[in-house]
């Protein structure tokens, strides 16, 4: 895979795994200090700047308690800073896969399909939903429904038996995303050969 990759949310669990996976190898993984997403300006100058081809969005406020105590934080995370993403790629030619999450259903049965009604139940989900909103303005964008976790990070013995989820080992995750940016070049791929014919 030889285009630049921008990873956001780089010092997360997913962001951390993505890296330690070594299958994305131009990819450039800022600290929120070097790359603020919350900063337009310097956000689009490192992207043009480093020409970067495609952008993986794992950067979120995503701690559900936390999004509901501090709201504005919540939005100005994962809203705002989404909005400055796509503000920033709008109308080049930058591909965005924006992780979401299966908060976006209102989590009350499982097996959700893309096209079942959306009903987030808290904070994170609503604000998780309006940026996907924003990233559906772009050409060329993929959004991941999903919730993960690291098997290195489970305390637990049992867990809530209340809540359905679409939850996968992150390490999956990771190589899911990894085949679907391949399916996604081979889709670009034909779609030149085929403009050359």
């Amino acid at each position: 895979m030889d285009k630049k990759i921008l990873l956001t949310g780089g010092a997360g669990t997913l962001g951390k795994s993505i890296i330690d996976s070594n299958l994305f190898k131009n990819i450039y993984a800022p600290t929120s200090k070097q790359v603020n997403i919350l900063h337009y300006k310097r956000l689009k100058k490192f992207i043009l700047g480093k020409k970067i081809k495609l952008i993986i969005h794992c950067a979120a406020f995503a701690r559900m308690r936390q999004c509901e105590k501090h709201i504005s934080k919540a939005i100005e995370v994962n809203i705002q800073g989404t909005l400055n993403i796509v503000r920033a790629i709008s109308n080049k030619r930058i591909k965005l896969i924006y992780i979401s999450s299966d908060g976006v259903y209102a989590s009350t049965r499982g097996n959700y399909l893309e096209s079942d009604p959306l009903k987030p139940y808290n904070v994170y989900g609503w604000t998780k939903l309006a940026a996907e909103f924003l990233v559906k303005t772009l050409d060329k964008y993929l959004i991941i429904r999903t919730r993960f976790f690291s098997k290195d990070k489970i305390f637990y013995k049992y867990s809530a038996d209340n809540i359905y989820s679409s939850s996968i080992e992150v390490t999956k995750l990771v190589l899911l995303i990894y085949k679907l940016i391949k399916r996604m070049e081979e889709l670009r791929q034909s779609e030149i050969s085929s403009e050359s014919d």
